[in-house]
């Protein structure tokens, strides 16, 4: 709710005008950031990985990842591949949807 709130005292205050002044390698480079972080937090859900505890940073975390990818669960890995498989095509195909 607090980064709702932020979020529209921003918006009514006109802040979101002074994004023109970061450079854009910066926004991207932190949103690449971004993205690269949420992937690794997930890989142990798309793999079906049972990990007792996964570390929060980034390095050690895919260290963990990688030393654990013979407890694979087959199934949930198939059904993840299957619903990538699913997606990737239909986005091609669907311009307009709501993940576009």
């Amino acid at each position: 709710m607090m980064a709702g709130a932020i979020m529209l005292v921003v918006g009514f205050m006109r802040w979101g005008t002074y994004i023109k002044y970061i450079p854009y390698p910066v926004t991207v480079g932190f949103t690449a950031g971004i993205a690269v972080i949420i992937f690794a937090s997930q890989l142990k859900e798309l793999l079906g990985l049972d990990i007792a505890k996964e570390p929060a940073e980034l390095l050690p975390k895919l260290s963990v990842l990688w030393a654990s990818l013979g407890a694979i669960h087959p199934l949930t890995a198939a059904l993840s591949a299957l619903a990538v498989a699913v997606i990737l095509p239909v986005r091609a195909f669907d311009r307009h949807g709501p993940a576009c």
